[in-house]
């Protein structure tokens, strides 16, 4: 929640994207406007959910986070957290959800990370529109591609 009443949601998200494991965060807010749905997620939200909700909608959110963190951590010998990624000059540290290209740190919003750390993780695969809502956005995708 962002509106807390001793630590602001959006100070502890950056303190859990800070530390050394991924947590999915899922925020679930009063704060409806698009300037704090957009700041919730660029300061690392997987999710921003505003208040009132369905419980259905909740429940399926936080299916889609657990579905992604899951697929995360799947078939891995290094623990998620402590992965680092290297594509040529290009080095990610998933537990810190830090890039560096040729040794200088890249500002990324948390969807940025998501979708370069899906493509790091599947080199020479294309996927559509469709694929990438579903495994980095976590949405069921309909529409047209």
């Amino acid at each position: 929640d962002l509106m807390l009443p001793d630590l602001d949601g959006l100070t502890i998200c950056q303190k859990l994207r800070g530390g050394g494991e991924y947590v999915p965060i899922l925020m679930l807010t009063a704060k409806s406007s698009e300037i704090d749905r957009v700041l919730g997620l660029e300061l690392g939200a997987d999710d921003y959910l505003t208040k009132p909700f369905s419980f259905p909608e909740l429940l399926a959110r936080v299916k889609a986070l657990l579905r992604r963190a899951e697929a995360l951590s799947s078939n891995r010998d290094t623990p998620i957290g402590q992965e680092h990624i290297t594509r040529g000059p290009l080095v990610i540290e998933t537990g810190k959800r830090r890039v560096t290209l040729a040794g200088q740190e890249l500002a990324l919003t948390a969807k940025e990370f998501d979708l370069l750390l899906h493509f790091a993780r599947h080199p020479g695969r294309v996927f559509s529109r469709g694929q990438l809502l579903d495994q980095v956005w976590g949405y069921g995708h309909e529409g047209y591609e």
